[in-house]
């Protein structure tokens, strides 16, 4: 072969790789997605795929999802009463804040109204949630489905689950219904408290429920409660051996 031709084959050659190797490196410089957390790759110095190093730790980010049950509702004076039990799976984990959407829905399976809220939960904790919405039209509620987001969680080491005691507790069967008893707050601060009170049937359906809140219950404090029901329940389908009481303390 003519040694110039061979010359001017080497030259192309070489201009092809230093016009290839400045590609690479615009690609690598300008084009490539940096790492990121969320691209399914071990990189940037994680511990797992996704997780660990700068991102999430790979324990919360294999946490059990929160869990909804026992959605019920019913209407007091042309508002409509949402309860709810959330169900903390996590043994060494709660969350110090979540937010949560209830949807509702009609018997044609079309959405007619939402309502959202935050709220918190402690490790392994179950959850009771009362809610009020002013808008939906009640007799137009067929299902209600609970979505929750923007979970953050805490370990239990940061974020304790206060001791209270309910004692006491009895069923005043009298217009209006009532549910009393004595709290006890056994931590050596003083908390908030919210308590849920049920009511159910002899079969065990639940008829209504109902809500009161204390505020700045002292340390070692114990305090009379009283939890009122509307008063258009029917006293005489109650069973007075079965109520149940919800305690949010914060």
């Amino acid at each position: 072969m003519n040694p110039r031709i061979v010359k001017q084959l080497l030259y192309f050659l070489l201009y092809i790789a230093i016009l290839g190797l400045i590609i690479f490196l615009i690609y690598l410089w300008l084009i490539q997605p940096k790492p990121t957390c969320f691209d399914n790759r071990k990189n940037q110095s994680e511990t797992g795929v996704d997780c660990g190093g700068p991102c999430q730790s790979c324990e919360i980010k294999t946490l059990k999802p929160l869990e909804a049950q026992k959605i019920n509702f019913s209407q007091v004076q042309n508002k409509t009463i949402i309860t709810f039990e959330i169900i903390n799976p996590n043994q060494n984990f709660g969350a110090d804040s979540f937010a949560y959407t209830i949807d509702f829905y009609n018997k044609d399976g079309a959405k007619i109204d939402s309502l959202s809220n935050i709220s918190f939960i402690y490790a392994t904790e179950i959850k009771a949630i009362f809610d009020v919405d002013e808008k939906v039209n009640f007799s137009e509620i067929y299902r209600a489905s609970i979505n929750f987001s923007d979970i953050h969680w805490a370990s239990k080491n940061e974020f304790q689950q206060p001791v209270v005691d309910v004692l006491d507790k009895k069923l005043v069967n009298e217009k209006p219904l009532k549910l009393e008893g004595v709290i006890v707050n056994q931590n050596n601060f003083s908390v908030d408290l919210r308590l849920i009170g049920f009511v159910y049937d002899r079969y065990g359906i639940q008829i209504n429920a109902s809500k009161t809140e204390i505020e700045n219950v002292n340390a070692k404090e114990q305090k009379d409660f009283q939890i009122i029901f509307p008063s258009d329940i029917l006293l005489d389908q109650i069973d007075q051996s079965q109520t149940k009481i919800f305690i949010e303390a914060r």
